[in-house]
C-alpha cells in the first residue's frame, strides 16, 4: 500500500514537470522559432539569415553555457532565470519594433540577444531536468522530461509559421511574448518549489 501511495505521489509530480517543462519550451520555440523567417520577410538577404543561424547561432550558444556555470553559482538559479527570461521578452519587443519600423537591425540584435539568453537557460533547465529525475525511474523520468521539450515543439513548427501568415508577425510576436511571460512565470516557480524541498539552496540544483 505504501508502495502504490509512493509511486502515485511520483506520476503526479513527472507529470507537473512534464507540463512544466512542455509548457516553457513550446513558448519558447513559439518565440524564438520562427525568427530566421521573420527575418527573410523583413528583406535580410538568405546568405546573411544562413550565417546568423548556422554559425553565430551554435557559436553563441556554446559560449554562453561554458560560462554561466560560475554566474549561476554567483547570483543563483532563480534570479538567472528571471534575468534571461527578461532577455528573452526583449527579443519579442525588439521584433515587434522592428516590423513597426520597417528596420531589420532591431531583429537581428533580436535574434543575438536570443542566441545568448536561450544558451545561458540551457544550464538551470537542465540542471532542474536532473534533478526532478532523481530516484529509483531516474532513467525514465530524463525520458519522459526530455521528451516532452522536444514533443511539445513539434505542433508549433507547423502552425507558427502559419499563425504569423494568417495573423501578420506584429501580432505574433505580441502573442508569443505573453505566452513565453506565463510560461517563464511558471517554470520559475517549479525551480522556487524545487529549491525550497531541496531545503532552501539558492546556487546550481543537483
Amino acid at each position: 500500500m505504501v508502495e502504490n501511495s509512493t509511486g502515485s505521489v511520483r506520476h503526479r509530480q513527472i507529470s507537473r514537470h512534464v507540463f512544466v517543462l512542455a509548457f516553457y519550451f513550446a513558448s519558447a520555440f513559439a518565440l524564438a522559432g520562427p525568427t530566421n523567417l521573420a527575418l527573410l520577410d523583413l528583406g535580410v538577404a538568405l546568405p546573411n539569415v544562413a550565417f546568423l543561424f548556422g554559425t553565430v547561432g551554435p557559436a553563441t550558444n556554446i559560449a554562453v553555457t561554458l560560462l554561466v556555470g560560475p554566474v549561476v553559482v554567483r547570483i543563483g538559479t532563480r534570479r538567472l532565470i528571471t534575468l534571461m527570461t527578461i532577455g528573452m521578452t526583449m527579443t519579442g519587443i525588439l521584433m515587434l519594433y522592428a516590423f513597426a519600423s520597417a528596420s531589420t537591425w532591431p531583429a537581428i540584435l533580436a535574434v543575438g540577444l536570443g542566441f545568448v539568453c536561450s544558451g545561458a537557460l540551457f544550464v538551470p533547465i537542465y540542471s532542474i531536468i536532473y534533478r526532478w529525475a532523481q530516484g529509483t525511474h531516474a532513467a525514465l523520468d530524463v525520458s519522459l522530461l526530455l521528451g516532452a521539450t522536444f514533443l511539445a515543439t513539434l505542433p508549433l513548427r507547423v502552425a507558427a509559421p502559419a499563425l504569423a501568415g494568417a495573423l501578420g508577425w506584429t501580432v505574433y510576436f505580441a502573442m508569443a511574448v505573453l505566452f513565453y511571460g506565463v510560461a517563464a512565470i511558471v517554470l520559475r516557480e517549479a525551480v522556487r518549489r524545487t529549491e525550497i524541498t531541496d531545503g532552501g539552496r539558492h546556487g546550481t540544483l543537483p
